[in-house]
């Protein structure tokens, strides 16, 4: 994703889970925080542990075995969201 400085809309945005994005910030900085609050969504893990497992192992999860790789998908054993790599490790060794 590029961040086109000449087509920013320089106002205050409003996000999902209520966050406001300031007024008269870079397109770079407005990115930032618009995909940190994505990533920061609660549905987010759910989403990819399930997407991950139909296409590596099952083509229908449980919800028990997505909540597994969702509690890993938000953190790692050591503090780390969205380690890819220990969320595959879950899926294929559940």
């Amino acid at each position: 994703m590029t961040a086109v400085e000449a087509f920013h809309d320089t106002s205050q945005k409003q996000l999902l889970n209520s966050v406001v994005v300031p007024a008269n910030q870079t397109a770079e900085q407005d990115l930032t925080i618009a995909l940190d609050n994505l990533f920061n969504h609660p549905n987010v893990a759910p989403f990819i542990g399930k997407q991950l497992i139909k296409k590596l192992v099952s083509s229908n999860p449980s919800p028990e075995y997505v909540a597994r790789v969702s509690d890993v998908f938000n953190d790692n054993g050591q503090g780390i969201r969205g380690d890819l790599g220990a969320v595959i490790k879950t899926i294929l060794l559940d």
